[in-house]
């Protein structure tokens, strides 16, 4: 046989075995991107686009939950609307960041409602979500812890509060550490302490729409050479110093 056409042959059976599967996996990759979109990254694309195909995959089951080292999906009906939701937490390569989606089931697929970017989650950490109202006005909000100190003591989340059209974040909740949510007086507590307890703080903070106030801190040592306590609270918008000892 001519060498030529040998080459031709070959030539046309590597461009429609290669050339072939290269176009559907592209394809695969822009339909699902345009059932939901805001993906721009081509890495990060590619790992929502797996997490997206696990939650097509179990998008019937009442209730589903899954932490992979490329992200984290939770679906269920978490709040009282008949709607079944999902949150999906897609992790760029550098394991230090993280895309935060909101979808809602709608007529047999799935809606994206929020979308936040490069959120501060640490891949070396269990996800671990925590449904509550903590604001206060009646409504389930979302927080997931992100980080853990002092040999799993103290945590520390991100806090997004549902409002009545989208979700909005609360920064300045990710410095509440161990939160506790005292709901008979409307006050969100910390506490933070290192050391043996030989430092303590602990904090009270309240909700001016949201808006999280600090309204009492108070910082302990409580060392064997070394003993103090300093005392604050909120008096005509300031924090005041009411003990020092």
């Amino acid at each position: 046989m001519n060498s030529k056409l040998v080459i031709t042959i070959v030539q046309i059976i590597f461009i429609f075995l290669f050339g072939c599967s290269n176009k559907t996996e592209q394809n695969e990759i822009n339909s699902t991107s345009q059932s939901v979109g805001f993906v721009s990254d081509t890495i990060t694309q590619n790992n929502y686009n797996k997490l997206f195909n696990l939650l097509i995959e179990n998008q019937f089951r009442s209730k589903y939950e899954i932490d992979t080292i490329i992200g984290y999906i939770k679906s269920g009906c978490f709040w009282n609307d008949s709607n079944k939701y999902a949150i999906i937490i897609n992790f760029e390569n550098s394991k230090q960041e993280a895309d935060f989606h909101i979808l809602k089931f709608n007529s047999n697929s799935w809606e994206e409602i929020f979308f936040q970017s490069e959120v501060g989650f640490i891949r070396t950490h269990q996800i671990i979500p925590k449904f509550d109202d903590y604001n206060f006005d009646g409504i389930v909000d979302i927080a997931f812890k992100y980080v853990t100190s002092n040999g799993g003591g103290i945590t520390s989340y991100f806090l997004w509060l549902k409002t009545p059209s989208s979700f909005e974040f609360i920064k300045k909740f990710s410095n509440v550490t161990s939160p506790e949510i005292l709901k008979d007086k409307k006050i969100i507590k910390s506490f933070w302490a290192c050391c043996a307890f030989g430092e303590i703080a602990e904090k009270k903070y309240v909700w001016k729409g949201n808006n999280l106030i600090l309204i009492d801190s108070c910082y302990t040592v409580n060392y064997p050479n070394n003993k103090y306590k300093e005392h604050y609270k909120l008096h005509d918008g300031d924090l005041k110093l009411v003990q020092k000892n």
